[in-house]
């Protein structure tokens, strides 16, 4: 079986490198680069010959370093930035993402597990475990994965049975009184059935410290539960069927006051330091059903994607982030999804013409209600007429907003690899995407007395019935050359479609927004396989870009008001010094600017895009020391550090907006018996306790009472595992 491994390949442009780090496969054949192999592109591949810019973390990886989230996986794929605003992912590749601060919009960056699409932003924010590798695809990729995909793509692949039995138990401590215990049995059934169960528990108390309240904020309580099946229903037919449940309880979210609020009670601006006088709370659980069928036929494999998703959370929290009971803030989202999808790969004209046809269906329910009520003191300072003035009265509401939608999503699309000669192809992608959203808005503001007032936003409306829809052909074409039997250099042009939508704080939908893509780039395996690089550049223009406006000082709406232009070059290299040492670099230089965005009377072109720092380094390096005794055959350490340069978080590029630039690193180690049958490992993240700002938001006006959340600070943590085979 050929092992999974980690490779990365960068981000940026202009004529600058920078390096940094990847990851590290495991010690076996330490003196040769082990196979890399990929699906990315809808097919088994070797990640040398794919022309376009991919990450993969195997399963050896993610153990080692304890990740299974996108924010755990963030620092080590530069160019991918990852941030959460009230638990909703931020996620941005090249410096495209979500450009909307609340993170009440869709995703640019698409998520599919097991090859189901995830089109809630909060689903990216939780742990899926028991991972076999995870993929990161950077630019548009517009024709194979359609909708959503304009920044790139992060597929999730799930463990799969296994032929023969083998079972795990892991039990581990850390920083917080964290806990947490996890195993998985796996094996046979039959000759033809396999079957898996993982299940993941895990809690803490949180890092945040709050003084009003005298507690700890941002603690978790997970469990996950997965259960995979494999069954060979004939020579040539074969079927995974998996579900997941996660089921969380958080203490958040929790906003950091950055800025103080309107003059309102007492805030705290040091870092993970909050003076809020609610205690949040957040009930997430989402569930994720997948069949994958696979039927080789005759010179094609057709494979069937079937996918049902449901989504649901409630979340309380302080609406001002001060001791002053000023405004009292809610959530409640609940959607259903199912997806289904079918590809047809094959290979004609005597392998002269290899290709890939297929299509996609999407239909999802959701409802999504946000709230924000007067406190005492606020319902006191939002009345225009608070008593004891003759006829006063009290606001009990600042605003309320229902958006009950209905999401119907078509897809079609081709992709051709010509083989002109054995060192010449050129490629070619076509894909017709068409949607159509049906919604029910109720918005009503300061108890309705609140209307547009000339402001040019409908800013109330109940029960409102509309229905927008979109279509968008996304064409793709390249060329790739192998140079040698281990280099190649490709080109190609491509373009992805994110879709429009509802103003949920509105009563106006927004337009789709596109980006266009340019990239070369050459990769391959140097030093008698001892090596792999890659290099890329590229050049992005992207329009109709989905922006959040703050509207009469107080409300944020989704415009298509601006287009950007981004830039970038990518170097990444992996190296193998000796048996058990190597050592990665990687780097990244970006220049991601708005080319034209006027906000009302702010003019930001030529500001930087959000989250698209113009430098970034990882670098790591892996040693193995053999020691020889049963229990303790193997100390494996790895030491990586991560440097970002300045990075804002805000169109408006203004100093409170911006984290200046910070590094981050971190060690591991683990023991390991013979034949990995026990394990003890152990981790330091962030040694330095470097304090850095993963958000910046303005709720209510562009300049004063400025939120954000900072990420955690140095952890530990040891566990112990045992396998059995």
């Amino acid at each position: 079986m050929r092992k999974i491994l980690r490779i990365q390949l960068l981000a940026s442009t202009a004529p600058i490198l920078m390096f940094g780090l990847i990851s590290f496969p495991a010690f076996a054949e330490r003196g040769t680069i082990d196979e890399v192999i990929v699906t990315s592109q809808k097919i088994e591949q070797r990640i040398e010959d794919v022309g376009a810019s991919i990450s993969v973390l195997g399963a050896d990886a993610l153990e080692f370093r304890d990740l299974d989230s996108v924010s755990d996986i963030a620092i080590s794929i530069p160019n991918l930035n990852y941030g959460e605003v009230a638990g909703a992912a931020q996620i941005t590749v090249r410096g495209i993402g979500l450009n909307v601060e609340t993170g009440f919009a869709e995703p640019a960056v698409a998520v599919h597990l097991d090859g189901v699409y995830l089109g809630r932003s909060n689903a990216a924010a939780l742990g899926f475990g028991d991972l076999a590798s995870v993929e990161v695809l950077r630019g548009p990729q517009g024709t194979l994965y359609g909708r959503n995909a304009t920044g790139g793509v992060l597929n999730f692949n799930a463990k799969k049975p296994t032929d023969a039995m083998e079972a795990g138990l892991t039990a581990g401590i850390g920083s917080f009184e964290a806990f947490g215990v996890r195993g998985h049995l796996s094996g046979p059934l039959s000759d033809a059935l396999r079957a898996r169960v993982f299940v993941d528990y895990k809690e803490d108390d949180g890092y945040i410290e709050n003084v009003t309240t005298g507690g700890n904020e941002g603690g978790v309580e997970n469990l996950t539960i997965r259960g995979a099946l494999s069954w060979d229903v004939t020579d040539n037919l074969t079927a995974d069927l998996s579900y997941l449940n996660v089921d969380q309880e958080w203490g958040g979210p929790s906003f950091e006051k950055l800025a103080p609020f309107l003059g309102f009670g007492t805030v705290d601006l040091r870092p993970n330091i909050i003076n809020n006088d609610i205690t949040p709370k957040s009930n997430i659980d989402m569930q994720v059903a997948a069949l994958n069928l696979f039927w080789e036929g005759d010179g094609f494999t057709l494979r069937s994607i079937t996918g049902y998703t449901t989504f649901e959370r409630v979340d309380i929290f302080d609406g001002d982030q001060t001791t002053t009971d000023v405004l009292r803030s809610g959530r409640d989202e609940d959607a259903d999804a199912i997806t289904q999808e079918f590809n047809l790969t094959g290979s004609s004209f005597g392998g002269k013409l290899d290709w890939i046809g297929g299509a996609f269906y999407l239909n999802e329910d959701s409802t999504a209600i946000t709230s924000v009520d007067a406190g005492v003191v606020g319902s006191v300072i939002l009345s225009p007429n608070p008593p004891p003035n003759p006829g006063g009265f009290l606001i009990n509401s600042l605003a309320f907003n229902q958006l009950i939608e209905e999401l119907e999503a078509y897809g079609v699309f081709a992709d051709i690899t010509i083989n002109v000669t054995d060192a010449l192809r050129l490629k070619g992608g076509l894909r017709y995407s068409d949607e159509t959203k049906s919604a029910s808005q109720s918005v009503v503001n300061l108890d309705g007395l609140l209307i547009a007032g000339g402001i040019g936003f409908p800013l109330q409306c109940q029960g409102f019935l509309s229905e927008v829809s979109f279509d968008d052909v996304s064409p793709k074409g390249g060329i790739e050359y192998d140079v040698s039997e281990s280099v190649m250099t490709y080109a190609q042009y491509q373009q992805g479609f994110k879709s429009g939508g509802f103003n949920q704080a509105g009563c106006t939908p927004f337009e789709p927004e596109e980006v266009d893509s340019y990239e070369i780039g050459t990769k391959g395996i140097f030093a008698d396989g001892r090596g792999y690089f890659s290099l890329s550049g590229f050049h992005y223009d992207y329009t109709n870009l989905q922006v959040l406006q703050i509207v009469g000082g107080a409300f944020g709406f989704i415009n298509n008001a601006a287009s950007s232009s981004v830039n970038g070059l990518e170097l990444e290299v992996q190296f193998d010094l000796a048996e058990n040492f190597s050592v990665e670099f990687a780097g990244s230089w970006l220049d991601a600017t708005y080319d034209s965005f006027i906000d009302g009377v702010n003019d930001f072109s030529g500001n930087m895009l959000s989250r698209a720092p113009e430098f970034t380094l990882f670098g790591g390096v892996e040693y193995g020391v053999p020691l020889g005794c049963g229990f303790a055959e193997e100390l494996r350490l790895r030491g990586e550090v991560f440097w970002s340069d300045d990075v804002f978080f805000r169109p408006r590029n203004a100093a409170a907006d911006m984290q200046e630039s910070y590094a981050v690193a971190n060690v591991y180690a683990t023991i390991s018996g013979r034949d990995d049958r026990y394990q003890i490992r152990g981790f330091v993240k962030n040694i330095g306790d470097e304090e850095y700002l993963q958000n910046v938001i303005a709720l209510f006006t562009q300049e004063a009472s400025l939120d954000g959340s900072y990420a955690v600070g140095r952890t530990w943590g040891v566990e112990v595992g045992v396998k059995f085979n």
